[in-house]
């Protein structure tokens, strides 16, 4: 974990690298977002609060074990919105017929699978983060799949866009 680490350093930019500027504003006003937090979190869930907080999210899923802080910091910063929570992709699929959802947590991919059920229920503002997407190949699919079409790799998340309106790429942000 430590080398790959190290050549994330080396790969990686921070906003000043960034050319896109819906990502340019999303990093510098959304990642880099100076919040003050009241208790002590990983580096993930600070993450997730600061992506949370910087968009306005109505509908939620949460998937996978041990996501209780996620779901927590989820509403913290959008009390209003709908968390629907689950472990597993095959069950979520009744819960979300017709469903869109604004924003997708999910702490464990088994396949590249798991995240095309999920396709049917986003729209062209939805945000997918991936918990740890350097722990297997499945990032990378996800990164070259037709649905995607920027994503920022954050080491610790891997954010996925979906906007038809944008170039696809992939960067990769030292946060």
């Amino acid at each position: 974990m430590i080398i790959s680490y190290i050549k994330f350093l080396f790969n990686s930019s921070n906003q000043h690298g960034v050319h896109s500027p819906f990502i340019y504003n999303f990093v510098t006003k959304g990642l880099y977002s100076k919040v003050k937090f009241k208790l002590k979190y990983n580096k993930t869930e600070q993450l997730i609060f600061k992506i949370t907080n910087y968009f306005s999210f109505n509908s939620v899923l949460v998937i996978g074990n041990s996501t209780k802080n996620i779901v927590s910091l989820i509403s913290e910063t959008n009390s209003s919105s709908e968390i629907i929570t689950g472990n597993d992709f095959t069950a979520l699929n009744s819960k979300l017929k017709h469903k869109k959802l604004d924003f997708i947590f999910i702490n464990h991919l088994n396949s590249i699978l798991d995240f095309e059920t999920l396709l049917n229920s986003i729209h062209n503002d939805s945000v997918v983060v991936i918990n740890t997407p350097h722990n297997s190949t499945i990032w990378e699919q996800i990164k070259n799949h037709n649905a995607t079409t920027v994503t920022v790799d954050c080491f610790y998340i891997g954010v996925v866009f979906f906007r038809r309106e944008q170039a696809k790429q992939h960067f990769k942000i030292r946060v």
